[in-house]
């Protein structure tokens, strides 16, 4: 998992519109919901998601879980922290 310092759901939503993420791609979830892919890591659960679809072409879905601290962790599949530039801190 990824920490992030995001807090606010509406703007880690609009970073990812500004990454280049369709806003309709992205996906609110007061209740987490399953984030599909068979490389995720982590409890592949997550509040905001953003399907493999609009990710790139076989690529697993990203998905954002709210901790209990409130800041979200991203979660991203191991193939695209390889190939996709999704990085860890």
């Amino acid at each position: 998992m990824i920490q992030t310092q995001f807090r606010d759901p509406a703007v880690l939503a609009g970073a990812l519109t500004d990454v280049g993420f369709p806003a309709s791609a992205v996906e609110w979830h007061a209740e987490p919901v399953r984030v599909h892919g068979p490389t995720i890591e982590g409890p592949g659960w997550a509040h905001l998601v953003i399907r493999g679809r609009h990710v790139g072409p076989g690529a697993n879905d990203l998905g954002f879980a709210r901790g209990p601290d409130g800041v979200f962790q991203a979660l991203v599949g191991v193939m695209e922290q390889r190939t996709r530039g999704w990085h860890g801190p």
